[in-house]
């Protein structure tokens, strides 16, 4: 997003309807996110339209959201997967012994096909890395934390709030996991919001590192594993 569109001091009038575009999109967005947790795969392909749509008019497009060429793929690419992996296995090491025996893990019922069956593990590695790596971090990270920190003014406080605000969202639309699952979607989604800001804003590590957590997530479950 061009960020002329929301502070050009010279047209109070184009920086208003900027904000009030944005503002929009961004509640579309989410709308469009809650509906992919109920019948899926429908909401995150209408979410990426409203992000697209809403680039359009506020005259910015997917290099504003964070899609920019990266100064090295080489380093964004082992960042991704390892902080990815590190991730994945910190639930594995502390979260899931923590939880051993009792019923208060996340709800993973909805993922229960993919237990031994190789065609549903290929379906949702394929969904780990095109609406959830890809769609997710576009709509949550790049459109919601970024434009809604814009919208706060752009400061250390504005990006905090930005930054709260879309965890609590991000693990609430993770209803179908149960409480348990919302609160560790919330901060999986916190953690991701805190990476995308420390790489100034640039989507691809947060990418490669969603689609890597949930790919060791699938395999797990593939094997029988509890996760």
């Amino acid at each position: 997003m061009d960020d002329s569109v929301l502070t050009n001091s010279g047209d109070d009038a184009l920086a208003g309807r900027g904000s009030l575009i944005l503002a929009v999109g961004m509640v579309l967005a989410v709308l469009a996110s809650a509906l992919d947790m109920i019948v899926p795969p429908i909401g995150i392909p209408v979410a990426l339209f409203v992000t697209w749509l809403t680039m359009r008019l506020t005259g910015g497009g997917w290099s504003t959201l964070g899609m920019g060429r990266p100064r090295s793929w080489v380093l964004t690419i082992v960042l991704g997967l390892g902080f990815g992996l590190l991730w994945q296995l910190s639930f594995i090491l502390i979260i899931g012994p923590l939880m051993e025996g009792s019923d208060s893990g996340p709800d993973l019922s909805r993922f229960e096909a993919i237990k031994g069956n190789l065609q549903m593990l290929a379906v949702y590695l394929g969904v780990s890395w095109t609406t959830a790596g890809f769609g997710e971090e576009i709509v949550w990270r790049g459109l919601i934390l970024g434009g809604l920190g814009r919208l706060l003014g752009g400061g250390r406080a504005a990006w905090t709030v930005s930054l709260m605000l879309m965890a609590v969202l991000f693990g609430a639309l993770h209803f179908y996991q149960g409480v348990v699952g919302m609160l560790l979607t919330g901060v999986t989604g916190l953690v991701l919001g805190i990476l995308y800001l420390a790489t100034r804003r640039n989507l691809w590590v947060t990418i490669i590192a969603h689609g890597t957590m949930n790919t060791v997530a699938f395999l797990l479950l593939f094997f029988g594993f509890e996760i």
